[in-house]
């Protein structure tokens, strides 16, 4: 889990904790990534899926397909994702994902608030912060 990533499961486990929210973690890649879906569930996640698939590695446009099928197959509220990968700078899945599923959403969060069916986000905007408001369902990255 890149730190990211865990960024992103880090603010779905606060919303948990003070919300009741149920989160569910989810990733595309190799066997090996079944480490990281393991720590988000010691973390405190209460599922965790794995879509074992290699071929997909470094395209963005495949891999949102993937996960928005995923997403597609459970209710969800909110999406949120690492801002971009750190292996090779990438940040474009989760974007694709929201345009996939026909969301809106809020990139590079350092602040998130969710209630009454709309999100408050702080974000970092080049160096600045903006405030961002949207409703849900929303995707956002950390």
């Amino acid at each position: 889990m890149n730190p990211y990533d865990e960024f992103a499961v880090e603010e779905a486990l606060r919303i948990k904790e003070t919300q009741g929210a149920e989160v569910t973690v989810l990733s595309v890649g190799p066997a090996r990534a079944e480490n990281a879906l393991r720590t988000a569930l010691a973390m405190g996640a209460d599922h965790a899926v794995l879509i074992e698939e290699a071929a997909f590695a470094g395209d963005e446009h495949a891999l949102a397909k993937v996960l928005a099928a995923a997403v597609r197959s459970r209710p969800f509220d909110l999406i949120l994702a690492g801002h971009m990968s750190v292996d090779n700078g990438a940040g474009q899945v989760a974007l694709r994902l929201a345009e996939e599923l026909g969301i809106p959403h809020v990139a590079a969060a350092v602040q998130l608030t969710v209630e009454n069916g709309k999100a408050v986000a702080v974000r970092d905007a080049e160096g600045n912060l903006e405030t961002v408001e949207a409703p849900l369902p929303l995707l956002v990255t950390a």
